[in-house]
């Protein structure tokens, strides 16, 4: 018997934020039997609920198990989408198996234009905080789709996302460089399922940064039906509060290196209980800079 196992979307077990344009797929070809190779494959790929294939290969005749391209789709990914996907093996000798379905979570269509927040102050630490509710509908994840600029100036990540007082994640990773030598700035889809609770949710966001201060981030359900809905996202900014957090985090010291500046934060609980919280102010991506998928 043959199987194949272990299977991966650019290279990641629990995929999100998978581009529409390029994706690569991954498995290990495991056998009972020794000295058997892979000798054919067949990709197939679907949404939820669908019963046309969004792809198929047919059987590839090829022995490569990873870095697999689909070169013609019958339906092409789009953003904020669920898509499942399996693929059929046949061996040297005349065995087949195929693997079970697994999914992947396609990219924010937010993110290819987001509309991002700040406090009006443009203070360095800055505080953002907002409310979400759960849908009632069984959801399949929920995903938080955030980035921030800038990490440049400090080399060091720009936001800590907390979702209900738990630390949910943080990024993002420095600028890229397109062909024309813009700045890519990249995010990140944070699986914050297990967060988020069946009443009112509280999303906020630690940031500290000296250059072009915006934070971007939605919130989005994604449902077992393959169809996905927002909850939140900075393009409301009404719904967001800022807060200057400089009494909080003291912008004097560095706990960091010549290389990279990183401040001695420290929580200050009289500081942190004098807080004022103001409403959240529309901020924007730096001139020419674009936003893409941090790549795996």
């Amino acid at each position: 018997m043959v199987k194949p196992e272990n299977l991966r979307v650019n290279l990641l077990a629990d995929p999100t934020a998978v581009p529409c344009c390029c994706q690569t797929f991954s498995w290990a070809f495991s056998s009972d039997q020794p000295l058997v190779a892979q000798k054919e494959y067949r990709l197939q790929v679907r949404k939820p609920m669908e019963q046309a294939l969004a792809a198929d290969t047919g059987f590839v005749e090829d022995s490569r198990s990873s870095g697999i391209e689909i070169a013609s789709w019958a339906h092409p990914p789009e953003p904020d989408s669920v898509y499942l996907w399996r693929v059929a093996v046949r061996g040297d000798q005349g065995q087949e198996g195929v693997s079970e379905e697994a999914a992947f979570l396609t990219e924010s269509a937010f993110m290819h234009a987001p509309a991002g927040i700040w406090h009006g102050g443009k203070p360095d630490f800055c505080i953002l905080r907002a409310s979400f509710r759960r849908p009632r509908r069984k959801v399949y994840k929920i995903l938080a789709n955030v980035t921030a600029c800038s990490p440049e100036p400090a080399r060091q990540y720009v936001y800590s996302l907390y979702v209900g007082g738990v630390f949910a994640g943080l990024g993002p990773s420095r600028y890229g460089k397109d062909a024309q030598g813009n700045n890519i700035v990249y995010y990140n889809g944070i699986d914050i399922t297990p967060l988020v609770c069946a009443e009112e949710n509280a999303v906020a966001a630690l940031n500290y940064t000296s250059a072009e201060k915006s934070f971007f981030c939605e919130i989005r359900a994604y449902y077992e039906d393959g169809s996905s809905e927002s909850l939140l996202s900075t393009a409301d900014a009404d719904r967001w509060e800022a807060a200057d957090a400089a009494a909080v985090f003291r912008p004097s010291g560095s706990i960091g290196t010549g290389y990279y500046f990183a401040p001695a934060e420290n929580f200050d609980a009289e500081a942190l209980g004098r807080l004022c919280w103001e409403p959240a102010v529309p901020a924007f991506l730096p001139p020419g800079a674009s936003v893409r998928p941090y790549p795996a």
